[in-house]
This record gives C-alpha cells, sequence and structure tokens, in this order.
C-alpha cells in the first residue's frame, strides 16, 4: 500500500532503526542478545522484539518480566530481577550499543532521496528514538555521511516519557516549529503509532524495513512472496489495532 503526503502536512517524523537506517532494525536486537547472554539468559528473536519501540531501559525491564526468562532468572539467581538488575543490564546496553549501531547505521533503501524531495518541497524533516543521546551520537554522523540528514532529532532521556507516550513526537514538533496535527508520522512499531495517535499526528506503520519483518535488506528480498505477504498482513493487523492510519512495506512506497 502506497502512502500519500496530504496536502497542509508540514512536516513528517520518522523512527530511526528500522524506518530510515537498519533495515530490519537489527542493532538494538544484537545488543540485547548479547547484555542478556553475559547473564547466561538466551532470548529468542521474538521475545526480543516484542517491546521494541519503548526507550531501552523500559525494553529491559518488559523483557526480564516474561514469564519464562523471569523463571530462568529466578532459577540461576536465586530472586527476581529487581531495578539493580534492570539497572546494569541498561549500563552495559549503553555501553555495546554506539558500536553496534553505528555499524548498521546505512539508510534503508530509498530514505536519502526521499528526504531530499520532502525538503524540495519545504516539508520539514524530524526523527525520534527509542535510543539515548549517548547512542545516537555515535550513530548521526554515520547516517548523515550516507544522505540521512533530518531537520530536528529527538532522543529517549531528552523527554520525561518514552513511547507509547507522545513526547518525543511533541517535542520534535515543537523543535521543526510545526504544530502536531500538520505532522504525520512513519514507524516500524506498533507502540511507536500508539504514541503517534497520543499526539494528535496521522501514523503510518512500516512492515517490511524494520521490526515486524526482521529481517535485513538481502533476506527480506530473499522472501518467497508467500512469506512477504504474511509477515505484511501480519503487521497490517498490528498496525490497525493501534489506529494507523495505513501500513507499507518501506518508506519507498511513499508518495507525495
Amino acid at each position: 500500500m502506497n502512502a500519500a503526503i496530504e496536502p497542509g502536512v508540514r512536516a513528517v517524523i520518522f523512527d530511526w532503526a528500522g524506518t530510515i537506517v537498519d533495515h530490519g532494525s537489527r542493532a538494538p536486537l544484537e545488543a540485547f542478545r548479547r547484555i542478556f547472554e553475559e547473564i547466561d539468559l538466551e532470548l529468542t528473536d521474538e521475545e526480543i522484539r516484542g517491546p521494541m519501540g519503548l526507550g531501552k531501559r523500559e525494553h529491559i525491564a518488559a523483557l526480564l518480566g516474561l514469564t519464562r526468562v523471569a523463571a530462568r532468572h529466578r532459577e540461576i539467581r536465586g530472586n527476581d530481577a529487581d531495578d539493580a538488575v534492570i539497572d546494569r543490564l541498561y549500563v552495559r546496553f549503553e555501553e555495546l550499543q554506539p558500536e553496534i549501531a553505528a555499524s548498521r547505521a546505512a539508510p534503508i533503501a530509498g530514505v536519502p532521496d526521499l528526504l531530499g524531495r520532502l525538503r524540495a518541497e519545504g516539508i520539514r524533516t524530524g526523527g525520534t528514538t527509542g535510543f539515548s543521546r549517548h547512542v545516537m551520537a555515535s550513530v548521526l554522523p554515520e547516517a548523515s555521511a550516507s544522505g540521512v540528514k533530518l531537520d530536528a532529532s529527538v532522543c529517549v532521556d531528552e523527554v520525561e516519557r518514552g513511547r507509547p507516550a507522545p513526547d518525543m513526537l511533541l517535542e520534535c514538533a515543537a523543535r521543526l516549529g510545526v504544530e502536531p496535527t500538520a505532522c504525520v508520522v512513519f514507524d516500524d512499531t506498533p507502540v511507536g503509532i500508539e504514541a503517534a495517535v497520543a499526539a494528535g499526528m496521522t501514523g503510518w506503520g512500516v512492515s517490511m524495513s524494520g521490526n515486524q519483518c526482521g529481517l535485513d535488506a538481502d533476506e527480506t528480498a530473499a522472501l518467497p512472496d508467500a512469506d512477504r505477504a504474511d509477515i505484511h498482513a501480519r503487521a497490517v493487523d498490528a498496525f490497525a489495532g493501534v489506529g494507523a492510519a495505513g501500513t507499507l512495506d518501506s518508506l519507498a512506497d511513499l508518495d507525495f
């Protein structure tokens, strides 16, 4: 399904990993897997991807709260994971993620051209991310060198609440100087669309380039048609359930 930028839209706000860079949203997946392996907890990709889009500390807490993971933690450690455990894992995540995220900061196909066309039409561009400013400090130069330059970007640690609260999107709109109702949001996670709805913005889900599919560009291109259709259909249901205006495969399908 193709999405269109309707008349009256003055800004487009994108999620970062899985929407404009890092096809498959692989960087956070890898970092989460490694920090849990270091404490002898092996998580599946599906488990890790479940809370994707939250702030990373909240994501860690959500993973530790999974029934299977909590039981395994008690088996290994003899107690439940508390805030101290969450904090230690988050510190380790912040140590690992900058290098991993920078290595996967290549733009998703079509994004640099899209940003150039938006800029030529006078449409402002912004970004929000569950990464901290510390992590994004390593991502932004790599992305910029490949043509991914936004007018404003807001990190989760720059606002009071992360997704699904609207704080990052509202702050981004303020930095862009655009009223929320004149903004359109593209995000590869349902919580990102929840945040868009809460902010009074139109939200579009992205099905194949990010968390809903989880494969890199080559793997995605090699998918059989039936598998691709199944992934997209499940994403459509997930995004529709939280109020998305629609779902597109990737930003290559964005028309205006």
